[in-house]
């Protein structure tokens, strides 16, 4: 996996209208396995500082093998366009990371959800309990939004051990999106790890399905071949009064290792 940054304390002055929520990062775009270029749709790009320094950080993961010992090299080449070279304005846009987590410990239920509505329901997208005015409404303010924890002692991972067989995890990522105004999501890449199977994201105010990635694996499952990107100069509409949820699916066959796994959806929206 290689990913591209800005440097930190350019990003924190950059961002100052609020793009980036905790659990996301300064990253400007992520290759990975099964996507290793990425071309914004022609007439958008992702604005920089003709000055702004940028880090790279790559890194290599061994799958499979039980004894190795050899040297790798990375070679990225980056485009970009000058402002003085081009003929029209480009359409500005950021890159908004959103990923699954699955819960390690604390109670059960989801997100959010206050212990009293255990008895009623355990699915946070309810607006209310089965009891006539049961209130069970989750509403976290974005200033106190982690998706790492929450406020009833529930804790959350994004890196965890695959179990073998099947899982399917859901997660809600309104607040990590951070929409502070309706926006469409113009380009879509993906991270996965061997034995992802569908990654999907869902409006479900809207109850309907906005983007699934396209996932080709390896024969033997360890990797893919490819992994497809979402590219549209239409783009995909999002709204802030809306609630958004990722849906990751693995199915783990080899017992023989220990298999971890990570689902997340980098999205590229207009200013």
């Amino acid at each position: 996996m290689l990913f591209i940054s800005k440097n930190y304390s350019y990003f924190v002055s950059l961002n100052s209208a609020g793009h980036t929520t905790i659990g996301a990062n300064s990253r400007i775009f992520t290759l990975s396995e099964g996507q290793t270029i990425l071309n914004f749709p022609e007439g958008f790009g992702l604005p920089l500082q003709s000055n702004q320094r940028l880090n790279m950080v790559s890194q290599v993961l061994n799958h499979k093998e039980k004894d190795i010992n050899v040297k790798s090299r990375h070679h990225v080449r980056l485009s970009y366009f000058k402002d003085s070279e081009l003929k029209e304005p480009l359409h500005a846009l950021y890159q908004q990371s959103v990923f699954v987590t699955k819960q390690i410990s604390g109670p059960a239920g989801s997100y959010g959800l206050p212990q009293l509505c255990l008895d009623h329901h355990l699915d946070s997208h309810q607006i209310k309990g089965e009891q006539a005015q049961h209130d069970c409404s989750v509403d976290i303010q974005l200033e106190d939004y982690d998706p790492y924890k929450d406020e009833y002692g529930r804790r959350y991972t994004g890196h965890w051990r695959l179990p073998f067989g099947n899982e399917r995890l859901n997660t809600d990522v309104t607040k990590m999106l951070n929409l502070e105004k309706d926006s469409r999501i113009h380009m879509i890449s993906v991270h996965l790890h061997p034995f992802a199977k569908a990654f999907s994201l869902w409006d479900t105010t809207a109850d309907s399905m906005l983007y699934a990635a396209e996932i080709f694996p390896k024969e033997d499952g360890f990797g893919f071949d490819s992994i497809g990107v979402y590219k549209s100069t239409t783009g995909i509409p999002v709204y802030k009064d809306h609630r958004y949820v990722l849906v990751s699916e693995y199915d783990c066959s080899d017992s023989t290792f220990s298999h971890t796994a990570m689902a997340v959806m980098y999205l590229f929206l207009s200013e």
